[in-house]
């Protein structure tokens, strides 16, 4: 049965939590590093379609209980339901925080019809330090992937200030901006065909990626644009690894509006939850590039 959670705090262990109206259920589901989402206004909606909307449009908030930053989910924005029951599967998340989740519907007038009770609930985090990172695709998180990192030590801030040389004078104007935001470059290990393939699809992806630091110790997650990306396998053919180096612009958070609810990346929902409910599971049954998490090499 799902955890009761009265008030937005969560302890450790809490990967199944349910709002106390019932509203809004969430879940951890470690194998794709992410939380399920379940909305459920089907026993509130005695008549649709004359007070409320038909379908049911919803709002799902997500609160970083760290930052105190509330964003609506990717999603969730604006989402519109027959009958009001509805699932969002979210990835767009760190490691080990705790997230706090509300859901709203509006009427047909575009009021607030009723908005949930907050449920909170502590992302899923690897039990020991892993020299990785999870890449997050948020166009198509099919390609979402944890890799190994081998180095990600080097980032520029670059300066944007105007500069005016000043004649008959050896001073000179100028104008200072914001520093823009950094910019790196990240080696990344695969060790097999079917991992180069897998991360080579991700960087073909014309889309922003969140990237999920594997250890506890790395404060650099974020939203990023991939750009140029080169393998080399070094030492020829005897390395065991082939050794990417691509390219990284951190940028602000792209927006949800009018953008498509994330699919699932398992075929029946219910199915997969019920056979491969942990990590270790999904790793045996050999769910594709997502199941590698522990078995980081350094």
């Amino acid at each position: 049965m799902p955890i009761v959670v009265q008030t937005p705090v969560v302890q450790p262990d809490v990967t199944d939590s349910t709002s106390p109206d019932g509203l809004i259920r969430v879940r951890t589901v470690p194998a794709y590093a992410g939380i399920l989402i379940t909305v459920d206004y089907l026993t509130l909606l005695p008549d649709p379609g004359f007070e409320w909307t038909n379908p049911l449009r919803v709002d799902v908030f997500r609160k970083d209980d760290e930052t105190g930053e509330e964003v609506l989910v990717r999603g969730g924005d604006s989402r519109t339901r027959y009958g009001g029951l509805f699932d969002i599967f979210d990835e767009e998340l760190s490691f080990g925080r705790v997230y706090t989740y509300r859901a709203v519907a509006y009427q047909r007038d575009g009021s607030v019809g009723r908005a949930s009770y907050a449920t909170a609930i502590r992302s899923w985090a690897p039990a020991t330090q892993i020299k990785g990172v999870w890449i997050k695709c948020l166009n198509d998180n099919t390609h979402s992937q944890p890799v190994r990192v081998a180095d990600w030590s080097k980032h520029s801030y670059s300066a944007a200030n105007n500069m005016i040389e000043l004649q008959g004078s050896e001073d000179m104007a100028f104008a200072m901006q914001p520093r823009k935001r950094p910019s790196s470059a990240i080696s990344v290990l695969t060790s097999s065909e079917d991992e180069y393939m897998a991360l080579l699809g991700l960087i073909k992806q014309r889309s922003v990626v969140y990237i999920a630091s594997l250890r506890h110790d790395w404060k650099r997650d974020g939203y990023y644009v991939l750009g140029d990306a080169e393998s080399n396998r070094v030492g020829n053919l005897s390395y065991d690894y082939d050794v990417w180096t691509v390219g990284l612009q951190q940028v602000k958070r792209t927006s949800t509006k009018g953008q498509n609810a994330p699919q699932f990346p398992w075929r029946n929902l219910d199915d997969r939850l019920a056979q491969w409910p942990t990590l270790d599971a999904a790793k045996a049954a050999g769910l594709p590039y997502r199941n590698g998490v522990e078995a980081f090499d350094a």
